[in-house]
């Protein structure tokens, strides 16, 4: 571990290089012309879709909210009840046609990586070209950031990790991933693991066995 005052300042360093990256996608043209988008579609009305469906209408950006059930999209819906004024922006449905006019879609269906890819193909068949598919998840750990700093700036820009931590991939890296394996397991020992929540990803068991950090 780095000093407390050293280790604030190269966290802070961290994370303003990170923003900075997370601006630069591999293989992107940055002469490319930025492609407007005036309709969200979002798969999934749950906690999570309903969220996402909120930031959008906050923005002023209509949106497509799609649930397989009239109660899913009804619990989608309930979230955005405090913001009455703008649920004239979202439009519901139970059918996945329902997005075919929209710019870009978010899925944010179960945490599992076959369904999600399933859905992300298909919704690649029933929407008009160049829309814009892009996936949430929670739990899911590989694949889905270029870079490690990619999730420290999500999190300190979105969900108020401490800046002067530098986010959680930096922070594991300070503290070891060993250590932060060994702890995960002694949770699931004593406090049970029946959904697989302190249970070590594999890269994180990987790195850990190898001595290796997230940043490698």
């Amino acid at each position: 571990m780095i000093e407390n005052g050293v280790q604030q300042s190269v966290a802070q360093n961290h994370v303003a290089a990170a923003e900075r990256e997370a601006g630069e996608i591999p293989g992107f043209d940055t002469r490319t012309p930025a492609r407007p988008v005036d309709r969200v579609g979002i798969l999934g009305a749950g906690t999570m879709g309903g969220g996402i469906a909120m930031s959008f209408v906050n923005a002023g950006v209509p949106v497509t909210l799609v649930d397989a059930t009239g109660d899913g999209l009804a619990r989608g819906r309930m979230t955005t009840e405090q913001v009455e004024q703008r649920m004239g922006l979202i439009s519901g449905g139970i059918e996945d046609t329902a997005l075919a006019a929209c710019d870009l879609v978010i899925e944010a269906v179960f945490e599992n990586l076959d369904l999600k890819r399933r859905v992300c193909a298909r919704r690649g068949a029933i929407t008009k070209p160049g829309t814009i598919i892009a996936t949430n998840t929670s739990t899911l750990d590989e694949g889905i950031g270029y870079r490690p700093g990619d999730i420290d700036v999500v999190w300190t820009a979105g969900y108020g990790f401490p800046t002067d931590r530098g986010g959680p991939m930096f922070m594991a890296d300070q503290i070891g991933l060993r250590k932060i394996a060994d702890r995960l397991a002694h949770y699931a020992a004593v406090r049970g693991d029946p959904f697989g929540y302190w249970t070590p990803s594999p890269l994180l068991t990987r790195l850990a066995e190898a001595n290796e950090t997230i940043s490698d």
